[in-house]
């Protein structure tokens, strides 16, 4: 978590640390965009939170509706054999 959202940061690749070029730019990468989160406009975190739980529903009806329709019809219906 960065700034009460989530982050991810490349910290390995094939299972081996970053070499220090790559570790060092990563770094730099977090800290701007912890810079930025930190400097967010209110007016811009409201709506960024307005949009994230308006997908939150979004995603809740499409897994209820796929849930549904699973459990409802059939397969052979389903798939249209």
């Amino acid at each position: 978590m960065l700034a009460g959202r989530p982050y991810r940061r490349l910290i390995a690749l094939n299972g081996k640390p970053l070499p220090e070029a790559l570790a060092r730019k990563e770094q730099e990468k977090m800290d701007r965009e912890f810079a930025q989160r930190q400097h967010e406009l209110a007016f811009d975190k409201a709506k960024r939170e307005k949009k994230d739980a308006e997908d939150r529903k979004f995603l809740f009806r499409r897994r209820m509706l796929i849930l549904c329709a699973w459990k409802v019809w059939p397969r052979e219906n389903r798939c249209g054999f």
